[in-house]
């Protein structure tokens, strides 16, 4: 995981700096203006994730992000400011996320391990064969999975696709990725959980599944703990 800090305040750029040390398995670069930034993106440097501030000597860093999503689709960028007033602007432009100096330690770390949680979760895959194709899927496009006789239907962002297997089965396989049992029928990926209403789980994409009486406590207490 490739990591590049941008902050023209050298005690905050070194104060970051001794944050992001504490992560696993993440380099760090650091720069301290925006063109100096664009200079290594332009010369072909791929980043996985950005600390950008707003506030930078010599660009702001809304308009870096503006050049970086360009460059860089699929970088996390995390702003940094000062100032309340950028929140807004910086989501509209999908920030990961927002710190407002000052940046607490304890605060820093949970949110920035729970993005490369993610980032890592994104690069893994799944493979599953139905009669005439093979899917290489990531189990962060997967929203449930549930039972259909003697197979299971997988439903993806995209797509819905049916293979062969048993629930049990695929439970084990997919447990690290945080899929949790709701119903007898049904695994859900909790990052894709948006709320649980009586006896139904609302998920993104506007999918709804069951959640049986049996697991709801197990289950709403489950998701809790993932989003704690």
């Amino acid at each position: 995981m490739i990591l590049a800090i941008c902050d023209g305040d050298t005690e905050q750029l070194e104060e970051l700096r001794s944050y992001v040390r504490q992560l696993q398995d993440v380099e760090q670069l650091c720069f301290s203006s925006g063109r100096a930034l664009l200079k290594a993106i332009r010369a072909g440097k791929q980043f996985d994730m950005i600390l950008l501030s707003i506030e930078l000597p010599d660009k702001n860093g809304t308009e870096i992000a503006r050049i970086l999503r360009a460059c860089q689709p699929n970088m996390d960028i995390i702003f940094i400011s000062s100032c309340p007033k950028y929140v807004t602007q910086a989501f509209s432009l999908q920030a990961s996320q927002f710190f407002l100096k000052p940046i607490s330690e304890q605060m820093f770390l949970k949110e920035m391990e729970r993005l490369i949680k993610r980032r890592k979760l994104e690069k893994k895959s799944w493979c599953v064969h139905t009669k005439s194709a093979i899917y290489r899927l990531s189990p962060a496009e997967i929203i449930y999975i549930k039972t259909i006789g003697r197979h299971l239907m997988i439903q993806t962002t995209e797509r819905q696709i049916e293979i062969p297997g048993r629930l049990a089965v695929v439970e084990k396989e997919l447990e690290e990725y945080g899929f949790v049992r709701c119903h007898q029928g049904f695994l859900v990926n909790l990052q894709h959980v948006q709320a649980v209403e009586d006896n139904e789980v609302r998920c993104s994409f506007g999918n709804r599944v069951p959640v049986s009486n049996r697991m709801h406590q197990r289950f709403v207490e489950t998701l809790r703990q993932y989003r704690a």
